[in-house]
């Protein structure tokens, strides 16, 4: 008889992420950091909160977003996105309650559980406002896979029109925001110039009356552009609701996420890094680690985190080729990175 003849199976190994981080308050305040990391590594559980700019006390709402939910996910099992996303709402719902006193203080946030289901790799993400979540692929490239709730994209999402005329004047790989960058103005001018005048009107009435609902009110005399880039970073949700109407009904985007073969990693971060870091700077720095060793999540939160900070400091500092620098007000910038087992 073999002496392993009646020993069990083994039991398959868990999967299980490393993640690395890394954040830097902005050297205007670097006394206080209004990021807060969401680390639950032992769950595959990792994300970012960012407290908003301009409504004060943001670092207060960041955290009291981070405790509720590592501490509801650190307690609760969960075995679908279903149950997590539940726990995040619940969680959601415990963070308002104690925000009540802290007037229009808010946070925004992107946080995701990865999980396999049937040798399928899966990412539940929860996402309100302008914090994102990039999928990192092999070859070091970076895409977007969360949607950035502000208002460019609230007008794009009811004018259709509009948004294939921004989207007309984009390469592939920008987003909404890459595309508002300096170095992308002449293009839209150029576009926006040979646009029929009666056509031009109508998109500029458009966003009048739709900006006005939220709140804003400009007078449209310039070309396109120059509104959208006066709005670009004015967010339309935050975790406790609709920003511009004070509407505190579920804003919150959740959102089941397939990860494809060749993703080797993913990274939640604040705007201080997607503002000031296009994709294709995003890609010039994933390309400069090591992506086949294990161990690379940690250097690259770095590496993202100095990279913008140093752009901070430093905004006349050469760039790669086509990697637009379209933010150089300093922020709070921080990465969660998580590594996929290979």
């Amino acid at each position: 008889m073999e002496i392993n003849e009646h020993l069990p199976p083994k039991e398959p190994q868990p999967f299980k992420v490393t993640i690395g981080t890394a954040t830097r308050p902005s050297p205007e305040h670097p006394e206080r950091n209004e990021d807060s990391i969401i680390n639950v590594g032992e769950k595959n559980v990792a994300g970012v909160a960012d407290g908003v700019g301009g409504h004060g006390q943001g670092n207060i709402a960041s955290k009291f977003l981070k405790k509720h939910i590592e501490t509801l996910v650190q307690t609760n099992n969960f075995t679908s996105p279903e149950a997590f996303f539940a726990i995040i709402k619940q969680a959601l719902g415990d963070y308002r309650t104690d925000m009540t006193n802290f007037g229009r203080a808010d946070s925004t946030l992107t946080v995701g559980w990865v999980f396999e289901k049937e040798g399928n790799r899966l990412l539940a993400l929860a996402a309100a406002g302008d914090s994102r979540a990039y999928a990192l692929h092999g070859d070091g490239s970076f895409e977007q896979i969360s949607k950035d709730q502000n208002v460019v994209n609230d007008v794009f999402d009811q004018y259709p029109e509009i948004a294939k005329f921004v989207n007309d004047a984009m390469d592939n790989g920008e987003t909404v925001r890459d595309v508002l960058s300096d170095q992308n103005k002449a293009a839209l001018h150029t576009l926006w110039e040979a646009t029929n005048p009666i056509d031009r009107q109508n998109i500029l009435d458009k966003i009048s009356k739709f900006l006005s609902t939220r709140n804003i009110h400009i007078l449209l005399t310039e070309p396109l552009l120059d509104h959208f880039w006066l709005t670009r970073n004015v967010i339309a949700h935050g975790t406790r609701g609709d920003y511009r109407h004070g509407n505190l009904t579920e804003t919150v985007q959740f959102e089941v996420v397939p990860l494809a073969g060749g993703i080797v990693g993913l990274e939640f971060g604040s705007d201080g890094g997607s503002d000031t870091l296009s994709l294709p700077h995003l890609t010039s720095i994933g390309k400069s680690i090591d992506l086949t060793q294990t161990g690379f999540a940690q250097p690259l939160a770095r590496e993202i985190v100095d990279t913008a900070y140093g752009i901070f400091l430093d905004p006349k500092q050469k760039n790669p080729p086509n990697a637009q620098v379209y933010r150089t007000k300093p922020d709070d910038v921080t990465a969660v990175v998580m590594e996929l087992p290979q």
